[in-house]
């Protein structure tokens, strides 16, 4: 989650609330005996609501977009790679291409060509660490 994207759907509540509490309050007009301090405090509470409401259902929708994107493309993998790419998820946020070798009955061989083919397809990012590489999937793959 960026920082940025959380401040932009913030101001957007805001200005909803804001643009709300003038059409609430201003065109339809105010009871007659009510204070000012009323209608602020009404309109403050309003913006803290829909900011609330707003931000939930943002990064809940976001969330379940990222995870629906991620099924979607575990579909388009061969079975080999899924299981590949499921073996990383499970061994944590960056493995050693020998440690994961060791986890799949695979050829090393056979590894390096389905790793070399989720890193063409943007899944997995390979770095050269010493004798072997390190793995991690890409921050869009997992929904970042």
């Amino acid at each position: 989650m960026k920082t940025s994207e959380a401040l932009s759907v913030t101001l957007i509540a805001i200005i909803i609330s804001i643009l709300s509490g003038i059409i609430l309050f201003g065109f339809l007009g105010v009871a007659p005996g009510v204070e000012i301090q009323l209608i602020v405090s009404a309109v403050l509470v309003m913006i803290v609501i829909t900011t609330s409401i707003t931000l939930v259902f943002y990064f809940g929708f976001r969330r379940y977009m990222a995870e629906r994107a991620r099924k979607v493309a575990m579909m388009t993998l061969s079975e080999d790679e899924q299981l590949v790419v499921r073996k990383i998820m499970e061994m944590g946020k960056e493995v050693e291409q020998k440690d994961l070798w060791r986890q799949v009955d695979f050829s090393r061989s056979k590894l390096s060509a389905l790793l070399n083919n989720l890193t063409e397809k943007n899944i997995v990012t390979k770095r050269r660490y010493h004798r072997t590489n390190l793995l991690r999937l890409t921050e869009e793959f997992e929904g970042k």
